[in-house]
């Protein structure tokens, strides 16, 4: 069985953690990496205030979208990238600080023009609890 395996495998080798066990994907050893559920993951408990900027056009890069808030004091702006073009895919993410600074932003820029392209900025929706770092 897989348990007995596990203890004998723990026993005769101190230094390995116990290998894990998922119904999905059967028996994982402890000699392979974790999985990316399993790794690296990071408590994300904090309130986040971030908008969503959507209609972006393919020249916007993340210096010019945090420049564009820059009145509303961006901590961070991000232009989310197609993977295998690295090319933009026309939305991003801008991050600020407090709830008053985020609304006001949403309030002033949506509907703005932002390189010959009208964007739209709305609060972005909650990322998950945990996320890899």
């Amino acid at each position: 069985s897989h348990a007995s395996t596990a203890r004998c495998l723990t026993d005769a080798h101190p230094g390995l953690r116990k290998p894990r066990f998922s119904a999905a994907l059967g028996f994982i050893s402890s000699a392979m990496s974790a999985p990316w559920w399993d790794s690296d993951w990071k408590d994300r408990s904090g309130v986040e205030y971030r908008t969503y900027v959507g209609n972006l056009s393919w020249s916007t890069d993340e210096r010019l979208l945090k420049d564009a808030f820059h009145a509303y004091r961006p901590l961070s702006a991000e232009i989310v990238t197609d993977r295998e073009t690295g090319r933009s895919r026309g939305f991003g993410f801008v991050n600020f600080d407090d709830d008053n600074s985020m609304n006001n932003a949403i309030q002033g820029m949506d509907g703005q023009e932002l390189g010959g392209r009208t964007i739209s900025v709305s609060q972005a929706n909650q990322r998950p609890r945990c996320w890899r770092a």
